[in-house]
């Protein structure tokens, strides 16, 4: 009897961070329950373009903020939540803390065909995740909505946290009463990840012969040699394999241990273009200029409306999309700012997504 070919299995990392990478995703959903001041009636909260989040103290708009840094925080301690994150600081094992997110796809859906929901009426594609915490101080479990078993399933989508996060958009959040070394922080970060999205597609970008850029080879040449390092070491591994299995068998029979050596996908992330300590600095052009921390919350945060507006003004003029979408959580964008300067942050906040690949979110309290 002929066996037929062995069906490619969806979840294939190579092919699925590859799809992702090209769809270029957007944040189209995010459902919050339990988490922080929001408890068993879920928020759920359809973003498009741009989000105001209006209402008055503890009522959870900087919970929501949160929810989606968290997320993306997954594979870090960032993402463990602390007792206070949970209704009423009390763990119960009915009311977890639970984050669903639903990320907009594009393109030629063919490789996750198991992850993405066809949306008929708008013709979106859509991958579901969810986060659920069982306890404090540890990692939140990680599902994905197989639209074939119309069910959660704990294999997901994207593969591997660190595979996910750089394919969902990038977050940028800016705090409104962050301690002045975290407000400087978050400004670098995001004025820094600009500078590398922009660095990178130009050094990508082939020349007019349609030669490949020195950049381009470099990331070439990583790749090959972590595959010949792997290819070498395989005898190596199977050696340690054996061994382990060995040992292991002898108390559960049958048992075997195997090693699953591939080499990162994403080789960009072993490329650092700038020091992890870049500073700004900002004072007289003839005069002392200081660190951002040192500086008053008014120029700090009118530092960060400068930023977003050259940020807006370049995504405008620029000929080729940023490598990955991104997306602005503000706290309390009229803060420290003078009334004829609210008018001109509202522009900006509105001009981030129609020039760019962003989309924003902010709380306050005024219309």
């Amino acid at each position: 009897m002929e066996i037929p070919p062995k069906k490619k299995v969806q979840e294939d990392s190579e092919d699925l961070f590859l799809w992702f990478e090209a769809s270029r995703p957007k944040l189209r959903r995010m459902i919050i329950r339990n988490f922080r001041s929001i408890g068993s009636n879920s928020v759920t909260i359809d973003l498009d373009d741009i989000v105001v989040l209006v209402g008055p103290n503890n009522a959870g708009k900087s919970s929501i903020l949160k929810a989606y840094e968290v997320v993306m925080s997954h594979g870090s301690k960032k993402a463990q939540l602390s007792e206070a994150n949970f209704p009423n600081g009390i763990v119960n094992p009915d009311k977890l803390p639970e984050i669903e997110l639903h990320t907009i796809v594009n393109g030629d859906t063919s490789p996750a065909v198991r992850w993405v929901q066809k949306n008929v009426e708008n013709e979106e594609a859509i991958v579901r995740e969810r986060w659920i915490w069982s306890s404090p101080n540890t990692d939140p479990k990680r599902q994905g909505f197989d639209v074939e078993k119309k069910d959660w399933d704990n294999q997901v989508p994207w593969g591997a946290p660190n595979v996910a996060k750089e394919n969902r958009p990038q977050p940028h959040r800016v705090e409104a009463f962050a301690h002045p070394l975290e407000q400087e922080k978050q400004i670098v970060d995001l004025l820094t990840a600009i500078i590398k999205d922009r660095v990178k597609a130009l050094q990508m970008t082939t020349s007019e012969e349609g030669e490949e850029t020195e950049y381009a080879r470099l990331l070439i040449q990583l790749s090959g040699i972590k595959k010949k390092i792997l290819d070498e070491s395989r005898s190596e591994i199977e050696s340690i394999e054996t061994e382990l299995s060995t040992a292991i068998s002898g108390i559960f029979p049958g048992y075997v241990v195997k090693f699953d050596s591939k080499a990162e996908d994403n080789i960009e992330n072993d490329v650092s273009l700038f020091k992890n300590s870049a500073k700004l600095l900002m004072g007289p052009e003839l005069g002392y200029q200081s660190a951002i921390d040192k500086q008053g919350s008014g120029a700090r945060r009118t530092l960060l409306w400068s930023a977003l507006r050259l940020i807006a003004q370049a995504e405008s003029a620029k000929k080729s999309k940023s490598t990955r979408p991104h997306v602005l959580l503000l706290d309390e964008p009229e803060l420290c700012l003078h009334p004829n300067a609210v008018r001109e942050a509202c522009k900006v906040l509105y001009d981030l997504p129609t020039k760019g690949d962003w989309q924003v979110m902010v709380t306050t309290h005024s219309l």
